[in-house]
């Protein structure tokens, strides 16, 4: 009888400091999805999005307007055909990330041929481009 009136106290505490709906784990975002986010904004033309991307460094005090006039006058070409994508996994140490990826995209100038490799750190709990090195080849005719 004890036992029972213990176990239903139990259940009517956990009743009133339980939420009605629980709340699935919001999955962490791991660095190559960020990598993928980004290129995914970058090649559709979406470039105020990839501003999210981006550490504070990497921003340098550019605000989302200044990137994406940064962004048109490089020769980034939206929508590009990708032919080929290869995201690598991430090397993970503590704070800090690098992702390389493997990109060839079909452009009205030729076929565009890069290895890239995106160095990342965790700001807010969140992974943020903090640099990008690009090593292409000559375009293709």
């Amino acid at each position: 009888m004890i036992l029972r009136a213990g176990v239903a106290v139990f259940l009517s505490l956990m009743a009133v400091s339980t939420p009605a709906a629980v709340e699935p784990p919001v999955r962490p975002e791991v660095p190559s999805t960020v990598v993928r986010a980004y290129l995914s904004a970058l090649l559709d033309g979406n470039y105020a999005d990839t501003y999210d991307y981006l550490s504070s460094r990497q921003r340098n005090g550019m605000s989302r307007r200044d990137w994406v006039d940064h962004l048109r006058r490089r020769d980034i070409k939206p929508r590009s055909e990708v032919l080929f994508l290869r995201v690598d996994p991430a090397i993970v140490r503590g704070e800090e990330a690098t992702v390389v990826i493997s990109l060839h995209l079909k452009t009205s100038e030729g076929k565009k041929v890069s290895r890239e490799t995106y160095d990342l750190v965790r700001e807010e709990g969140q992974w943020r481009i903090d640099g990008i090195k690009v090593f292409g080849v000559p375009a293709e005719q």
